[in-house]
C-alpha cells in the first residue's frame, strides 16, 4: 500500500485494485476537479449520494464514479456544438436519475 497526497493536507491510501467505499466531500471535489460549492450543489440535487458518520459527511464513492460515467456518456452523445437547441450542455441537472434516459 502506498500513500498519495491530494491537495494541501489530504492523504489517500492507495490499495491496488480496490476503490474506497466513501471519501470526504472536499476529497470528492478534488478528485472530480469541481469546487466544494459545485459538489454540494450536486449533493443537494441528489446527483451524488452522501451519508453522515457523526458530523462527517462522506460521499459514497460508487455514486461519484457513476456520476462521472454518466457525464462522460452525455458528452459523447451530444451534438458537437451543444444540445439539440445549440446550447452548451452543462453536466449538473442534465444527468438522468435511475431509470430515466
Amino acid at each position: 500500500m502506498s500513500d498519495r497526497k491530494i491537495g494541501p493536507s489530504v492523504i489517500v491510501a492507495v490499495v491496488p485494485d480496490m476503490d474506497p467505499l466513501a471519501v470526504r466531500l472536499p476529497v470528492a471535489a478534488q478528485l472530480t476537479g469541481l469546487d466544494e460549492t459545485q459538489m454540494r450543489d450536486l449533493v443537494a440535487s441528489g446527483e451524488i449520494e452522501v451519508f453522515k458518520v457523526g458530523r462527517t459527511e462522506l460521499v459514497y464513492y460508487p455514486s461519484l464514479k457513476s456520476f462521472i460515467a454518466k457525464a462522460i456518456s452525455l458528452m459523447i452523445r451530444r451534438p458537437r456544438n451543444g444540445d439539440a437547441d445549440g446550447n452548451v450542455v452543462w453536466l449538473t441537472g442534465h444527468i438522468p436519475h435511475g431509470d430515466q434516459k
